[in-house]
């Protein structure tokens, strides 16, 4: 006979009832993370001595949701609209995509005023965009009615444990389409930043070939370059089945130098940019990446990191 655990019929119970996760993540974060930790990767997670990278940035979020210079300054940053007023704050106004309009209303958006391509997204989530390829073949009533039910959800992130989303104020953001200026195959380059120093680039590319839409395949591709940008494995290989090199951006100094800059006093930040005709364009800053519960590296490579969180 099967053997039942009982602990793991509770941890899911409370997981997968969303009054009972909503409470716990908003009350008691601390148990909460860990119940999620186990749940994703089947490991416990160990405050005391984190055993990898994941467990460091659990303890750190858990961390910084009691400090309050953090909390401050964390929702600015995750804010993908008033982070612009950071960057800017930091002396890099220029590197700042063109901006369309931000609005607390979707019916307060004027359709016929924006151009043929744009990009539309939420400032307070991780993945509720739009992006717009052709005006003509758009169902604005359909994206009008996505993004109304988008800005009534303040409580993005609960279930990922990802407090710093409860304290934005939803809006939307509406940006130049960035492949518009000039730019073949977008590339996504983002860096780690530790203590106020880029260690590598978390690169992710290939989002629109064939090969990244065949099922079979990750919708992305995944790699990583130190800062001197040499390719190292610490991408576990289903996520580059055809790999590639990625040639060093134009601007890798530059990039290097804006992210230490933006996260100088921050123990750990994602740094995100792209390079468009050899200038930086901004991206997002990141402190919970992938509700750090980050797969698509290898076991080696997060233990090792891990020891760069003081």
């Amino acid at each position: 006979m099967k053997k039942i655990h009982f602990r793991n019929i509770i941890r899911r119970s409370i997981l997968h009832n969303a009054q009972l996760a909503h409470f716990l993540s908003k009350h008691c974060l601390k148990t909460y993370l860990a119940l999620y930790y186990k749940e994703w990767t089947g490991k416990r997670m160990n405050y005391s001595q984190p055993e990898d990278l994941n467990q460091a940035l659990i303890k750190l979020s858990w961390q910084n949701s009691h400090n309050p210079k953090m909390r401050e300054l964390i929702p600015l940053c995750v804010d993908k609209y008033l982070v612009r007023e950071y960057v800017a704050l930091k002396g890099y106004d220029d590197t700042l995509n063109e901006l369309y309009g931000v609005y607390d209303n979707v019916g307060d958006i004027d359709f016929r005023a924006l151009p043929n391509q744009f990009v539309m997204k939420m400032n307070n989530a991780s993945g509720r965009n739009y992006i717009c390829l052709d005006k003509s073949k758009c169902n604005w009533e359909d994206v009008k009615e996505k993004f109304a039910k988008w800005l009534q959800d303040t409580e993005f992130g609960w279930q990922t444990g990802e407090w710093q989303y409860r304290y934005i104020k939803p809006r939307i953001v509406i940006e130049k389409y960035l492949k518009d200026l000039g730019e073949q195959s977008l590339i996504d380059y983002k860096a780690q930043v530790f203590h106020g120093k880029v260690v590598d680039f978390f690169v992710c590319y290939n989002r629109d070939n064939d090969i990244a839409k065949a099922d079979k395949y990750k919708p992305v591709c995944y790699d990583c370059y130190d800062a001197e940008w040499n390719r190292t494995e610490d991408i576990t290989a289903d996520w580059h089945p055809q790999r590639q090199m990625v040639p060093a951006p134009k601007s890798l100094k530059q990039m290097i130098n804006m992210a230490e800059d933006c996260c100088k006093d921050i123990p750990y930040c994602r740094f995100d940019m792209y390079e468009i005709n050899g200038n930086i364009v901004f991206g997002e800053m990141t402190f919970t990446p992938h509700g750090n519960v980050m797969n698509y590296y290898t076991d080696e490579y997060l233990v090792k990191m891990k020891d760069l969180l003081k």
